[in-house]
């Protein structure tokens, strides 16, 4: 019987100069790809850099005069049910009509938003207020104070509601934590020490 012949070294040499070449093939695809997964991982990377900025910044801010924010920067574009979206360009332009003396118009413009943030709340106080409203207005005031207890333009707008209400001990107790919060050198602060003293509030 015959047995089987093993390859010949010719054989052998072929196949191993094969395999070699092979490897090198496949070592050098692996070259070729890795800038495209190292550059595909570092877009991955930025991006979650990117959107991690994104919401730090969402928390930044400080109090403005004439019922600015309380610390927070609100987030506009969440509305509560049965509520629009509002933009920051729409509550800009409510705040602007509510400041030139058009009271209902701003108030109207904040109220189809449905937004609930503590900056839009304050302002529908302050409008409701200079429309007579002053029940209202003391109802926005709490609920813009609810949101963000820091809210050194509510604490204002809400302490001059209650001196027209003839609520002064209340007034004050507001002026007290304006103090504490900005120190009797901020706006809102001496606003409301004024509105107190006069009895006139702004």
């Amino acid at each position: 019987m015959p047995g089987v012949l093993p390859p010949s070294l010719d054989q052998t040499a072929g196949d191993g100069c094969r395999a070699d070449r092979e490897t090198t093939m496949t070592m050098s695809r692996m070259r070729l790809h890795r800038p495209i997964a190292t550059r595909a991982a570092g877009a991955l990377l930025a991006l979650a850099m990117a959107a991690t900025a994104a919401s730090a910044a969402g928390g930044g801010g400080g109090g403005t005069s004439g019922g600015g924010s309380g610390g927070s920067t609100p987030d506009r574009m969440v509305a509560v049910p049965g509520g629009l979206p509002t933009s920051p360009q729409t509550y800009a332009k409510a705040v602007a009509l509510i400041k030139a003396g058009h009271y209902q118009q701003g108030y109207d413009l904040l109220a189809a938003s449905g937004m609930q943030d503590a900056d839009t709340l304050n302002y529908m106080g302050y409008a409701s207020r200079k429309l007579g409203h002053l029940k209202a207005a003391e109802t926005y005031y709490k609920r813009a104070l609810a949101v963000n207890p820091n809210h050194i333009g509510a604490l204002e707008y809400y302490g001059e509601a209650l001196v027209k209400m003839g609520r002064i001990d209340q007034a004050k107790r507001n002026l007290a934590r304006l103090e504490t919060l900005c120190g009797m050198n901020c706006e809102e602060y001496h606003d409301l020490a004024h509105a107190i003293a006069s009895g006139k509030p702004s």
